[in-house]
């Protein structure tokens, strides 16, 4: 019970890390995690020996990956938008 309670925990902390790489002006800090998540999946999926072990390994470590790339898409949308809403605000304030 332990185990679940950390790990609910620890998946709370990379998202709200994904949250603040991905809404940071640099836009390529976001792709930090997923890298990361693609990264272990691939070591994670050399380490078998069996061919299907590893694609279920490999197909299994990625589910997360979609998630964090979902984050990033939404909050580079909020970026984007706001970076558009100032520039209309300065163009008003031109004319």
């Amino acid at each position: 019970m332990g185990g679940v309670i950390i790990l609910f925990i620890l998946i709370i902390i990379i998202a709200v890390c994904q949250v603040v790489l991905s809404l940071q002006k640099n836009r390529y800090l976001g792709y930090f995690i997923p890298g990361l998540n693609i990264l272990g999946a691939m070591i994670l999926g050399m380490l078998t020996t069996d061919y299907f072990v590893a694609y279920l390994i490999f197909g299994i470590v990625l589910l997360p990956t979609t998630i964090w790339l979902g984050i990033y898409k939404l909050c580079r949308n909020r970026v984007n938008d706001k970076a558009r809403r100032d520039m209309k605000k300065l163009n008003i304030k031109n004319l």
